[in-house]
C-alpha cells in the first residue's frame, strides 16, 4: 500500500500540508481496510458530534502493515 498526493497549502509548522488530491496504490484487500476504516470512523463521527479527536488505521485495523502509510482520520472543526 502506497499512499500519494499533491499538496494544496502547508497548514502548520511542523510540515502538515492540506492535500489537493491524494490517490490510493494498494491491493484490493488494502483498499478495503480503508473504506472500512472510514466508514467506522463517519458512523462514530455521526453518533457522537464533536467529541472525536482523531484515529488511526493502525490501531483500528488487524492486517495493516507497519510498513503501509498511516492514515488518520479527524473530524472537522467548523
Amino acid at each position: 500500500m502506497k499512499i500519494f498526493g499533491y499538496q494544496s497549502s502547508q497548514v502548520n509548522d511542523d510540515g502538515l500540508f492540506e492535500m489537493k488530491e491524494i490517490t490510493f496504490c494498494g491491493k484490493p484487500e488494502q483498499l478495503r481496510l480503508v473504506a472500512d476504516f472510514l466508514q467506522s470512523a463517519a458512523d462514530v463521527i455521526e453518533a457522537n458530534p464533536g467529541k472525536y479527536n482523531h484515529d488511526h488505521i493502525s490501531f483500528n485495523k488487524a492486517g495493516w502493515d507497519d510498513e503501509y502509510p498511516e492514515v488518520v482520520v479527524a473530524e472537522v472543526e467548523d
